[in-house]
């Protein structure tokens, strides 16, 4: 499992849609509020912390952790001379003067500019994974993710693993963010393959 401390780091959580990247990060965000961080994120969240609208909202940040949800929007590696992206690189860079652990989410790391992609400590690939062979049974409903376990391989900046957590109990971290429940079977039928 990945330890978030206080030093500062940059982690992102990468996978196709449905994978589970942003309960990744709201698991680890409320790990980290438990822990007496403060939590910033450009997502709404059912426990305290400050809501990042806009890029100017980032410059507040300071001491705690930082969740960018699918950050491409943001910083997308096809804009990589904006004054969007020049904005939030400049924060993310300093994170380690503002005392701040950084994750983000992307379909692909390298949808996002590659001044980031260098700075990143860790690479998280999530996918959701059946409890049990069986997942031909399993009903797409509310109680679906009920029976899926989010799997978090972890790697280091040189690609080399460093460890796998499975999260349980998915519905409860998915309700922490407002999730519908949008997990499509191609998903599963991808992850047991």
């Amino acid at each position: 499992m990945l330890e978030l401390s206080r030093v500062s780091r940059d982690i992102c959580f990468f996978g196709s849609k449905g994978s589970g990247k942003t309960l990744g990060m709201t698991f680890y965000g409320l790990r980290a509020y438990l822990q007496g961080l403060t939590v910033y994120s450009n997502y709404p969240l059912a426990y305290p912390h400050v809501l990042l609208e806009s890029i100017s909202d980032i410059e507040t940040a300071r001491k705690g952790l930082v969740l960018f949800d699918d950050l491409e929007a943001w910083l997308s590696s096809r804009n990589w001379k904006s004054k969007e992206n020049t904005q939030v690189m400049q924060i993310i860079l300093q994170a380690g003067k503002r005392e701040l652990t950084v994750l983000y989410s992307c379909k692909r790391p390298e949808n996002v500019d590659v001044l980031l992609r260098d700075t990143t400590d860790y690479w998280c690939r999530c996918s959701l994974v059946p409890k049990c062979s069986a997942y031909d049974d399993l009903e797409y409903n509310i109680g679906f993710l009920d029976e899926l376990l989010l799997q978090i391989e972890v790697f280091d900046d040189d690609v080399q693993p460093v460890n796998t957590t499975f999260i349980d109990d998915l519905p409860v971290y998915a309700e922490l963010y407002g999730s519908k429940y949008e997990i499509s079977k191609l998903v599963v039928d991808e992850a047991v393959k």
